[in-house]
C-alpha cells in the first residue's frame, strides 16, 4: 500500500466534509483540479456500488475485488435479445416495370407525313 492509497481518499473525505477545497487539495498534492474532481466522482461511484451490494447481499472476495460474489447460491442468467416486431412492407410509389422485350409497337407518323 502506497502513501497515495491513504492520502487521496483522506483528501476526498476532507473535501466532502467541507474542511478543504478542490483548489487546496490540488495544490497540496500537486495535481490538477480536474484530477481531484475525477477522484471525487470515482469515490462517489464506489460508495454507491458498496451501498447497492450491501443492500442486495453481495460480498466481494479479497482475491478478486472487481468480481462481486453473492452470499447465496450462484444463479446464471442468460441474455435473450428481444425479438423484433414484424413489419409490413412499405407500399411502393413507383408503378411496376413491364418487360416489353419482343413486343412491336406501332410507329407514329412523322410530322412531315401528317402535314400533307
Amino acid at each position: 500500500m502506497t502513501n497515495d492509497d491513504v492520502t487521496i481518499p483522506a483528501a476526498i473525505m476532507s473535501l466532502l466534509r467541507g474542511s478543504d477545497s478542490v483548489r487546496g487539495i490540488s495544490e497540496r498534492l500537486g495535481v490538477t483540479e480536474a484530477q481531484v474532481h475525477h477522484w471525487k466522482d470515482i469515490f462517489f461511484a464506489a460508495g454507491v456500488l458498496a451501498v447497492y451490494e450491501a443492500r442486495h447481499g453481495v460480498r466481494r472476495s479479497a482475491k478478486t475485488p472487481h468480481e462481486p460474489r453473492p452470499l447465496t447460491e450462484t444463479t446464471t442468467t442468460t441474455f435473450i435479445p428481444p425479438t423484433p416486431e414484424p413489419t409490413t412492407p412499405e407500399p411502393t410509389t413507383q408503378p411496376p416495370t413491364i418487360n416489353l422485350a419482343g413486343v412491336q409497337t406501332p410507329r407514329r407518323a412523322s410530322r412531315r407525313s401528317r402535314a400533307r
